[in-house]
Formats: C-alpha cells, structure tokens, sequence
C-alpha cells in the first residue's frame, strides 16, 4: 500500500494568495500590471530607437558641415596660394620692368576676362596709389595706414597677410584684400602690393553646400583676432554653370570662382560691432586643435552653432563653418514627437489588449461563479428531492407495507383452523414477498438518503465504510487526522459523501485493490478528504467514458462550492484522489489555502 505525508504547501499558498489578490485588483491596475513588461520592452525600444536616430542624424550633419567646411577651406587655400603667386609675379614686374607694370596688369586683365572687381593696388608710404586699375588717389584709401600696413612695417616680414573685408565706395563691392610689402634691396619698407578679390568669390562654394539657408562661415586672424570675413548663405545657387575657360595657370582658378549673375547673393560683412576678437576670445580660438567639431557660440556669432573649424596652413587664419543647431533640434523634436505618438500608440494598444484580457477572464470567472452557483443549487435540489423520496419510501410505502404485513400475519393466524394446507402455504408465500418488497423499499430508501446523514457526518462515513467493507474484498480503512471535531455544513457533507461513495464505487469496479485508506482531515476552514488505493491504476489522460463522467460529475460537484480535487494515477502504481472542501459550504470567492504532496 501507498504511503502519504499530510503537510501544507507554501508554494501552493503563495500562488493561491497571489491569483486571490489579482481578481480582487481594480481593472485598471491589472491592466497596468499586466500591460508593464511590454510596456517597459516598449518603451525601451523607442528609446533606443531614438538614441541611435539622432546619433546618425548628428552623424550627418556634421558629416555635411565638416564637408562643406573641407571644401570651402580648400578652396580657401587655393585663392591664398593663387594670390600669393600673383602678387609674387606682379611684384618682380614693379622692381625690375617698373615701366611694364601697367601693361602687363592690364593684359592678365583682359586675356582672362576678369571683372572689374578685381584689381591690383601698389601704394607707396606716403600713401600714394602708385598703381591701379581704377584708383588713383590712396589718401581715402581703406589700407593705408591699416592694421595691414603697421603689420607689414614693423616685422619686417616679408609674407603674405589677408585684411579685414571692406566695402569699395566705388564699386559697391565688398573686396577681399592680400597683401605682400613692397621691400628695396636693402629690406626697407617701402609700401604694399595688394591683390583685391570679391568676397562673393567665396559665394559659390557656400552656396553649393546643402547647408541651410542661415549658415555662415567665418575667417579669423589668430594673430591680430581681427574678423577678416563673415559670408552668410541666404538662398540655393542657381543651377546654371559658366563655361570653363580655356586659359590654363593660377589665373584660370580666379575666373573660374567669379560668380555668375545667377549664382545668388552672399551677405559677406563684417558683423558690427563686433569686428575684433577679445584677448579671451582670441585665446580661447588660438588654443583650438588644428580642427574639430563643436557645438558652441562664437563672439564674432553669438548664435549657438554646430561648428566645424580649421587652422589654415602658412597662415595665422582660423576658418569655420557653422550651421544654426535650431535647425537640427527642430529635427530631432520632430523624431521625438513621432516617436512619442508611436510609443503612445503601441502603449494604448498593450493596454486596450491587456484590459479587454482581464476582462474576458472575469467574465468567465464571474459566469463560471454562477455555473457552479447554479450547480450547487441543482445539487442541494436534488438532495432535497432524495430526502423527500427516501421519506417517502420509508414513511409512506414502507408503513403500508408493513401494515399489509401485519394484517396478512394475523389472516394466516385466523385460517388455521378452518383453511385447508394449501391455502396457507399460498398465503404464506405471499407474506414472503410482501418482506421482500418491505426490505427492497428500505434498501432503497437508504441509497436514496442515508439515515446516517441526518445522525451526523462522520456516522454516514462511518456507515459507509462498513458497508463497502462487507460487500469488497478489499479492506477500507477510515482515519480521522483532525484534533478537533469534523462538524461540516449540510453542503459540504453530502458533497463530501457523495464524493467518497462514488470513489468506493470506482474502487470497486475497477481498482482491483486489496487496501483503501480514507483520511479526513480540517485545516484552516477546510475539509480535506483523501481516499488512495493500492489497486491496478489507470492512466488519468486516457479517455475511458465510463470514468470520465463519474470524474467529470465529481470535479463539477467540487467546483460548485469552490474547492479543489486532484486525481493522481498511473497504470500499476494506485490511484490518489485529493479533494478540499470548504467547511461552511459554497466558497467559490476563495480557493483552498491548503496544498499537498
């Protein structure tokens, strides 16, 4: 025989407690809480999503800015030494064929067909336009006596320098000059050779960009923190592009970056008021790597900028191209915002899943509370009708019976002195079987209800146990585990007789078994009743009908008053019925708070 331990189980108490508490949760906070994990892997998601977004959008526009700012600096470098080589040039005609100067100037003007904004200026110490192609008079003239000029004059240096940007009365343009000294075979000074170009040269590179239209560029002296140019994209450069020239040389490289009429306007100005560095803000570019990428404010553009820069070769200049970060964040908020209604929209949705999943599980609780509500209403119904039927047998037909009887009994008496044997026998064989009736009827009347249940509940299972141990081979053994008294409401105890009865009947039937233990047990609240045999077993998966509905009308009974019933077999190895009771009867609010091994 099969032994057992009687003990609880925390682990089933803990999970019973838990499912308690989860139907007794507001709607809306299961949701959330069911809705959390998904939520959290959610949101996670996006913010991942939206970190590595903005990482590449970051990427790419300073992928842009430092590409347009690689390119304008080139182009940058490509003017100084192309100027530098002219100056150079023109310089070497002024000191030995001074006579051909003019001549010469003239015709590099007009072979290559540069603009009147270009020229070449040589002014003397007293401040003399020596030579020019417009100009002839220097006393108003923006570089004489300029930064330029003292630079020149008193280092003695003999290198090119590149000047503020200043607006040619005469033209109405904004020029670009670069200067070399004029020095005599013995070093002194004697006055600047300058090569005067458009700041709109610079135009077509910016305006090539995909820079937005508030970009800027700047170009700084590190030396004397003077803001030499500031250029300011203000619309898309035409589509239309000039016919390469044929001329070949340093000269072609001017021509070429002459803007076209159609090629846009670029504002290039110095911006008042600011048009020198402070000593802090010239330290702060000087102490700059030789390029790099910053998000910042510059004194010369007190706008907040993504700012690529670059320290230009031979020359103490600072070059940078910045594109307004309003532009970038405005884009980045864009991403956020859609991300947000995104993460926004998938929430609403884990939520309206999770909510219309509790919903439907309260649903089916709530309609299977009334099933069983329901059941256990038909079953006390049906209770009530065995009683009333058992009455009935017993009380009714049972007394006229037995006043048949009775009456027969003393017919027979009278007849023995005048009736013949025959007729006696006759009459006695019919006494016979009106016992048999009377005893069938109260046969009956005990299957229909037992008395014992109206004595008590522990008499009926007593009783029964008595019973089935007359009528089995197998031995039943009844065993009270309970150290107080076994006194289950009406509900509970039919039901629990009902279920011990039909397990004696399968155990009969089918068990084949030489043992059965029945143990009764109350802990916390609840009847507890086990009944394991050592029998042949069955497997509990298997569909045989004839098991599966008493099976099934047991577990319905259970569940009608809220408890629990497991059933444990295998082919071979004995079966094992676990059923758990609520003492006071229907309690299917609450399930068992006890376990089992």
């Amino acid at each position: 025989m099969h032994s057992y331990k009687h003990k609880e189980s925390p682990a089933n108490n803990r999970r019973m407690r838990v499912v308690q508490a989860w139907h007794r949760l507001p709607l809306s906070l299961a949701s959330l809480i069911m809705a959390a994990p998904w939520l959290i892997l959610l949101w996670t998601m996006v913010g991942s999503n939206l970190k590595m977004q903005t990482r590449t959008l970051q990427q790419n526009e300073e992928g842009r800015i430092i590409r347009s700012g690689q390119l304008s600096a080139q182009s940058l470098k490509t003017l100084f030494v192309s100027a530098d080589q002219v100056l150079l040039e023109l310089r070497r005609y002024w000191q030995h064929h001074p006579t051909e100067f003019q001549q010469v100037l003239q015709d590099r003007f007009d072979k290559l067909e540069l603009s009147e904004a270009f020229d070449v200026t040589v002014i003397d110490t007293l401040g003399h336009v020596v030579k020019s192609r417009k100009q002839k008079n220097a006393l108003d003239h923006p570089l004489y006596d300029s930064t330029l000029w003292s630079r020149h004059r008193d280092k003695r240096q003999d290198r090119l320098l590149i000047g503020p940007a200043f607006l040619d009365t005469l033209t109405g343009l904004w020029l670009l000059p670069f200067t070399r000294p004029l020095l005599s075979r013995s070093g002194q000074f004697e006055g600047l050779i300058t090569f005067l170009a458009p700041t709109d040269y610079l135009s077509r590179v910016l305006q090539s960009t995909t820079l937005s239209h508030d970009s800027v560029f700047s170009i700084i002296d590190l030396e004397s923190g003077d803001l030499i140019l500031r250029g300011t994209k203000t619309h898309d450069p035409a589509t239309e592009q000039r016919t390469a020239l044929s001329s070949t040389g340093f000269w072609a490289m001017l021509s070429a970056g002459t803007p076209m009429e159609s090629a846009g306007v670029m504002v290039s100005q110095l911006p008042p008021p600011i048009s020198r560095l402070s000593n802090n803000g010239l330290a702060a570019l000087a102490a700059l790597p030789v390029s790099g990428m910053l998000r910042t404010k510059f004194e010369v553009d007190p706008i907040e900028r993504l700012y690529f820069w670059e320290k230009l070769e031979r020359t103490p200049l600072l070059f940078s191209v910045g594109a307004a970060t309003h532009d970038f964040d405005n884009l980045v908020a864009t991403h956020q915002l859609r991300h947000l209604m995104t993460g926004i929209g998938f929430s609403l949705l884990a939520l309206a899943f999770a909510a219309g999943f509790n919903i439907d599980v309260r649903s089916r609780r709530r309609s299977q509370q009334a099933l069983r509500q329901l059941a256990a209403h038909q079953t006390d119904l049906i209770e009530d009708e065995r009683k009333l039927l058992a009455r009935e047998i017993h009380d009714d037909l049972g007394q006229r019976l037995s006043a048949l009887r009775l009456d027969l009994a003393m017919t027979m008496r009278a007849m023995q002195s005048t009736c013949s044997a025959e007729l006696l026998a006759q009459v006695g064989q019919l006494k016979r079987a009106i016992d048999d009736i009377l005893r069938i009827a109260r046969e009956l009347a005990q299957k229909v209800r037992p008395p014992s249940l109206d004595i008590g509940f522990l008499p009926a299972v007593e009783a029964l146990c008595d019973e089935f141990n007359e009528r089995l081979p197998a031995t039943v053994r009844l065993t009270h585990h309970s150290h107080t008294r076994i006194d289950p409401s009406e509900a509970c105890g039919i039901a629990a007789y009902r279920l011990l009865q039909e397990s004696l009947n399968n155990a009969a039937r089918h068990a084949h078994c030489q043992h059965i233990d029945i143990s009764l047990d109350v802990i916390d609240g609840w009847l507890s009743l086990r009944v394991i045999d050592d029998g042949i077993g069955f497997d509990a998966q298997a569909n045989n009908r004839e098991r599966t509905f008493g099976l099934l009308g047991m577990r319905e009974r259970v569940a009608a008053l809220g408890g629990e019933m497991r059933l444990q077999s295998q082919p071979g190895q004995g079966s094992k019925l676990l059923v758990w009771l609520p003492l006071n009867g229907m309690n299917a609010a609450k399930g068992p708070r006890i376990g089992h091994q």
